[in-house]
């Protein structure tokens, strides 16, 4: 989809460029103008989208998340880090 980013780094003040990544499962939907950050190292280094996921447009997920397994996020919606 447009305009959906990755693993970008953490939008957090404490980050200081740490090795931390973002796991997504199998068969996720991801949608247009969605952001997903990578974890942080405060928040266990690591982001995780579980399988079978759906991240409408305009989501954001924020950095430490977890989202288990079929689980979908409506349009708009914006889930914090921690």
């Amino acid at each position: 989809s447009p305009f959906v980013t990755l693993g970008h780094p953490p939008q957090d003040l404490k980050h200081r460029g740490e090795a931390t990544r973002l796991e997504v499962g199998e068969g996720v939907t991801i949608r247009e103008h969605v952001s997903v950050h990578a974890g942080t190292v405060g928040g266990g280094g690591v982001t995780t989208i579980g399988s079978s996921c759906l991240l409408m447009a305009g989501v954001h997920v924020g950095h430490d998340c977890s989202l288990g397994a079929r689980t979908i996020v409506a349009s708009g919606s914006l889930l914090a880090g921690h």
